[in-house]
Order: structure tokens, then C-alpha cells, then sequence
């Protein structure tokens, strides 16, 4: 019979988990099961060893063929290649594929002999190099300074306190803060992000780019802060509404449900306090 989906032969119910290590910890955080780990480090292999080149070259019977096979990498995982449950874990909608962990490539060729690549960025996450892709690098941009003399304002203390406690907490939070003067949204975020001690990705590029932010966020524990909404920004607000990481988007114009009418969930919607003098000074 199939494996149960999501699981590898012979591994016992209930075993203990092992130390974990950098692709563990990953799929820990993404909910991975423990056969998209090793369909990641089967297909992770040629780009941290050159002799797993060669190695697959020959298990492929084609020298030319340097990296792992749909069919290669579920041989070497132990799993039947015509289980549905393991094939749907390459499906473009599973989370190795869907998250961009992993890329299935060569569409034009059957299934099990299109190759499997691991992104140049999620290797190096993986070696330790917290770097963004500069592709993505060139569209983030550095959040405002938080501002001074934060005790003075106890409104804007109290909502950036409460603000960081749920940006900090389970399930990740998607929230458009109105603003009723220009920057104070993002003042906010910034506050309520040192509070939380947590990383800030505040993106200004394209939406082309979007899959590749949401996957940086997702590798680095950070927030997306988006502060200036293109004049059609359903489609972006549902994709980073969808994308189950933590979302910060501001701006002045109210919020609208249409944004989200293709099933994707309604962000919460918070009025951002205005800054007091003290920050309007450091802004």
C-alpha cells in the first residue's frame, strides 16, 4: 500500500524528532512534512556537493542530467513512483512548490522525468546567508526611525503595544492600518515591529515581485509592511492576505471588502492613531 501522505517507509509512529538542523527547522516553521524535507534535500544536493552531479548523471541514465528527477528523488526516498499521495507533494499547489521552495522544471517532458531545483536564494538560506535575492533587495526599503518620547503619547504607545503583542502571536496577522495623516500607519508598524523585536521587510517594487518577498519572509521570520497601494490593489491585497505570514499594509484611502471578494480572508482593519508633536518632530 501507499505511505500515508506526507510520510516515509519505515519511519516509526511517534519517533522522536532529531536535532534539529537548518532544513528541519524550515520545514518546522512551514509546516513541511517529514517527505517534502527529504524531496528537498535529494533535490538540494548537486548544489552543496559536485560529486552528486555525477552521481545523478548515472542514476539517470544521462550523464547530461545533472539533478534529480521527479522519479530519481522518489526512488531515493524510498516511495513508489506511482504513489499519488508522494506525486502530489510536487503538485504546483503543494507547499514545497506553492511556497517556492522548490522548482519542478521542464514542463514539457512527463512527469517523472522533469527536474527538480532548489532556488538559488532558499541554498543559501539554508548554508546560513540571510542576504535577499537582489532582485528583491533593490524594492525593500528602510522603516522610519519610531518615533521619540513614545510615553508622552500614551494613545499611539498603547495601540503600538497591542499592535506588536498580536503581530507576535499565532496565527500571523494581516492588518491595514488607515491612516488619517500621512505616515502615521507606518510609524506605527515601525513601533509596534521594534516592540515585537522582529524584522521588517517594507516593500516598494512590483507585484511581479510579490512571490518572491512573500518567500523572503517566509525563510527570514519577517514582515511585510506594504505603504503605498497601487490604484488597483485587490490583487495584491489578496495574495498577501492568502499568504499565511504576517502582513502590515497602511495607507489613507479606506478600506475596501471588494479587495478581497475572491475568497481570500479580509485583513483587520485598524485606524491608526496620529503621532503626537514629539513625533512628528522625529519624523
Amino acid at each position: 500500500p501507499d505511505p500515508a501522505p506526507g510520510a516515509l517507509p519505515g519511519a516509526p509512529a511517534g519517533a522522536p524528532a532529531p536535532a534539529q538542523d537548518p532544513v528541519s527547522g524550515l520545514c518546522a516553521r512551514l509546516g513541511l512534512t517529514e517527505l517534502d524535507a527529504a524531496l528537498l534535500l535529494v533535490s538540494l544536493a548537486p548544489d552543496l556537493d559536485r560529486t552528486f552531479e555525477q552521481l545523478y548523471g548515472y542514476l539517470n541514465d544521462d550523464v547530461s542530467r545533472r539533478r534529480a528527477t521527479v522519479a530519481l528523488a522518489l526512488d531515493l526516498c524510498g516511495i513508489p513512483v506511482h504513489s499519488a499521495p508522494a506525486r502530489a507533494r510536487l503538485h504546483s499547489t503543494a507547499p514545497l512548490v506553492s511556497l517556492g521552495l522548490l522548482a519542478v522544471d521542464e514542463p514539457e517532458r512527463p512527469f517523472l522525468s522533469r527536474s527538480l531545483r532548489v532556488p538559488d536564494r532558499v541554498v543559501s538560506h539554508l548554508l546560513g546567508d540571510d542576504t535577499p535575492d537582489p532582485a528583491l533587495a533593490a524594492h525593500l526599503r528602510p522603516l522610519p526611525e519610531p518615533p521619540y518620547a513614545l510615553g508622552a503619547d500614551e494613545e499611539f504607545a498603547r495601540f503600538a503595544e497591542l499592535l506588536a503583542a498580536r503581530l507576535a502571536a499565532a496565527p500571523p496577522l494581516t492588518a491595514y492600518l488607515r491612516e488619517s495623516r500621512e505616515g502615521d500607519g507606518l510609524s506605527c508598524a515601525a513601533t509596534a515591529l521594534r516592540a515585537a523585536g522582529l524584522p521588517a521587510l517594507h516593500f516598494a517594487g512590483p507585484e511581479d515581485r510579490v512571490s518572491d518577498l512573500l518567500r523572503e519572509a517566509r525563510l527570514s521570520g519577517g514582515v511585510v509592511v506594504v505603504s503605498a497601494l497601487p490604484e488597483e490593489p485587490g490583487a495584491l491585497v489578496r495574495e498577501l492576505a492568502a499568504s499565511g505570514v504576517p502582513v502590515l499594509i497602511s495607507g489613507r484611502r479606506p478600506y475596501d471588502p471588494q479587495w478581497c471578494d475572491h475568497g481570500a480572508p479580509d485583513p483587520l482593519v485598524l485606524e491608526a492613531p496620529r503621532r503626537g508633536t514629539g513625533a512628528l518632530l522625529a519624523w
